[in-house]
């Protein structure tokens, strides 16, 4: 008979993310941080007991992992030798608990740690916290080159404990069916709304003056938009509000689409929603801005300038009116996009971060 192999400890600790508990979120849409967190935990359970910790998650197991309330978090620290700990975003975590796991490690989601504790902001937005805590962390992983110069330039840490792992997709989700075949200048936009749906609404009644079916189609939950921007949807009959979309469903609705046109002025430091575009075979067209740098790149049209401004989207509507027009160049895009995110999966994924956690736990 083989002998129990008993695995290491990872926990993950998620502060006040959404509570991502199967029952919670069954039939749910996932959104950036938090779909990462899931697929990420996932793929580490089949090295790791893995244990995710959050004030807001009931007590349940999915797919080898473990949802545990963080107020069992201490109490779970000092019956169980912890190997690794990842805390994702919020960095009063030192605060709250005793930390014992043998190698740690800050998951920056966001352009810097999140500064939040018990409605309060910390002093300095946690930069004195986290910078006092490094010697006691392992590392700190961004998800970008240019999340990391951010990083550098903000924080006084050491850059060889600052590493680059980005975010991933599960690419059969995209797998084409018939009835997902595309729809020729049809938009789809799935980010917050403040992440520049107005100014993608601005643009589009110009691009629709070009190309006549041009229609966009919005896939997001009600909460952060403004009763102003969502009666400009409901007046339009060539913006189609569809609320939030479970996130297979919203695969296929990627695949049925056309264009990923993103003019934000927001500092993604990925940007999954680009990385699902481009697996869905969407020619993209975005602001040359932050992470998009990369998470779009050469496969898609980067747009330079401030997204509010008329010089802005004049150049913006022009490039996707020409792209629209030139059908070569358009697949030629999409084809490229849809190679190179058939590579980021979480897989791939978690092996980064095993040779990352391994140099610290060996």
């Amino acid at each position: 008979m083989a002998a129990h192999v008993t695995k290491p400890i990872l926990c993950f600790y998620i502060g006040y993310a959404d509570n991502l508990s199967p029952g919670a979120t069954a039939g749910a849409v996932l959104y950036g941080a938090e779909l990462a967190t899931v697929s990420l935990a996932e793929q580490l359970a089949q090295f790791y007991d893995v244990h995710v910790f959050g004030p807001s998650l009931t007590n349940s197991n999915h797919n080898h992992v473990r949802y545990r309330s963080s107020h069992e978090l201490d109490a779970f620290q000092l019956s169980n030798v912890v190997d690794v700990m990842i805390i994702s975003r919020y960095v009063h975590y030192f605060l709250e608990f005793t930390n014992r796991a043998r190698a740690t490690y800050i998951w920056l989601h966001d352009v810097r740690v999140h500064p939040y504790w018990r409605a309060m902001v910390l002093p300095q937005k946690a930069k004195h916290l986290l910078e006092n805590q490094m010697s006691n962390i392992d590392g700190l992983i961004v998800l970008s080159p240019w999340h990391k110069e951010e990083v550098l330039a903000h924080y006084d840490v050491d850059p060889a404990k600052v590493f680059v792992i980005g975010n991933a997709i599960e690419p059969e989700r995209f797998t084409p069916h018939p009835i997902d075949a595309k729809v020729p200048n049809r938009f789809i936009y799935t980010s917050a709304p403040n992440r520049g749906l107005d100014v993608l609404i601005d643009c589009f009644h110009e691009v629709r003056r070009a190309v006549p079916d041009a229609e966009l189609y919005v896939y997001r939950g009600r909460e952060g938009f403004t009763d102003e921007l969502l009666a400009t949807m409901e007046s339009c009959a060539y913006v189609h509000f569809r609320g939030a979309t479970d996130n297979r469903v919203l695969a296929r609705e990627f695949l049925k689409s056309d264009i990923w046109f993103y003019p934000t002025s927001w500092p993604e430091t990925y940007c999954i929603s680009a990385l699902e575009a481009q697996m869905a075979g969407c020619a993209c067209v975005a602001s040359d801005l932050a992470a998009l740098h990369t998470t779009v790149g050469d496969r898609g049209v980067l747009v330079p300038g401030a997204p509010d401004t008329d010089d802005f989207k004049a150049r913006a509507i022009a490039e996707v009116v020409n792209l629209l027009n030139d059908p070569t160049r358009k697949h030629a895009l999409q084809e490229r996009g849809r190679a190179w995110a058939a590579q980021q999966t979480w897989q791939a994924r978690a092996i980064e971060w095993l040779t990352v956690l391994g140099s610290a736990t060996r």
